[in-house]
């Protein structure tokens, strides 16, 4: 997503603000995730995760429509609505560097495999810190 694309959706946000409540900030948060989807660095590590795990994947665009659906709903800024989706989106990328087998796992993990699993953030954050993006995306 281009800056120009990315200035574009602010302006969605804001024309709509007015118009987004309860019944329809589905709707809202479903395109505004759907067009973060195409930025450049967000859809580099999507496409890894959709690759590796699409359970993960499904997962962070779920999270990402929920927490678009809650910031719509605290009227937040439309700069903030956008990194707040871009941080869902990108949240367990760090998932890429686990074992599929132990990400996958049906059981309960060991404690060793759970204490491995948690290092996914530390993981995410290693793999965004050099990227042009806000530096709570890379916190998210």
């Amino acid at each position: 997503m281009s800056q120009n694309e990315e200035n574009e959706l602010i302006k969605f946000i804001q024309e709509n603000e007015r118009n987004i409540n309860i019944n329809n900030s589905l709707d809202y948060a479903k395109i505004i995730v759907n067009k973060l989807k195409y930025d450049k660095i967000v859809k580099k590590y999507l496409t890894k995760l959709k690759s590796y795990s699409k359970s993960t994947y499904i997962h962070s665009l779920n999270v990402a429509i929920i927490s678009t659906i809650i910031s719509l709903g605290m009227k937040m800024d439309a700069e903030n609505i956008i990194d707040i989706a871009k941080s869902a989106l990108l949240h367990d990328i760090g998932k890429i560097k686990i074992n599929k087998d132990i990400l996958d796992k049906p059981d309960l993990l060991t404690k060793c495999e759970y204490e491995g699993v948690q290092m996914h953030s530390l993981y995410g954050y290693s793999m965004l810190r050099d990227e042009k993006i806000n530096q709570y995306i890379k916190l998210g």
